[in-house]
């Protein structure tokens, strides 16, 4: 029987951030810094675990993300997942 362990910061970073991509597809960095300041680096463990996240600068400070989906989910939206 597996038990439910309470999740660390960065698990509970991470998956604020997934259920924030899956809701709303494009999110801006202003939106990911109220989940985290480090969110860059959730968003790097997620493309190492295969979720698929476009990065695009909007201009000056703006950036906006959005996500693709898994690799797992067959659909191949772009093409290097960056």
């Amino acid at each position: 029987m597996q038990q439910n362990l309470p999740l660390n910061d960065k698990q509970a970073q991470i998956k604020k951030i997934l259920t924030l991509f899956k809701t709303k597809r494009t999110v801006s960095n202003f939106e990911l810094n109220k989940v985290c300041y480090r969110y860059a680096a959730r968003i790097h463990e997620l493309r190492k675990d295969g979720y698929r996240i476009v990065s695009n600068h909007v201009g000056g400070g703006l950036w906006n993300f959005v996500y693709m989906g898994h690799e797992d989910d067959g659909t191949r939206e772009f093409d290097d997942g960056r």
